[in-house]
């Protein structure tokens, strides 16, 4: 297993649950941290049809962290929404060895 740290956006993790291959991120990496907006994205908005226990416990290797710095969001005035800006911010935060985004533009 890689022990880098690995910040992943709703998207990334939304489509690989419905496609049946969310565990390839588990093999590549042993965890997957997320920040609390892409939690909200992925288990209270209902992006993964799932109870919250179910698929946290299932998925325990996925990690709510909460960004340190919230003041930081508002540097960001672009189109991103509220999920990909904490990913970059946790992700800088923490000196992530990886971010992983969707981003359309």
């Amino acid at each position: 297993m890689n022990s880098k740290f690995v910040v992943a956006n709703s998207t990334p993790l939304i489509v690989l649950q419905k496609i049946g291959q969310l565990e390839l991120l588990k093999l590549a990496y042993s965890r997957i941290y997320i920040p609390e907006a892409v939690n909200k994205e992925i288990i209270v908005n209902g992006a993964i049809k799932y109870e919250v226990d179910d698929f946290m416990s299932a998925n325990s290797w996925i990690i709510v962290k909460k960004i340190i710095n919230a003041e930081a969001k508002r540097f960001f005035i672009t189109n991103l929404h509220e999920g990909e800006v904490e990913t970059i911010i946790l992700a800088i935060e923490n000196d992530a060895d990886v971010c992983i985004l969707d981003v359309v533009l």
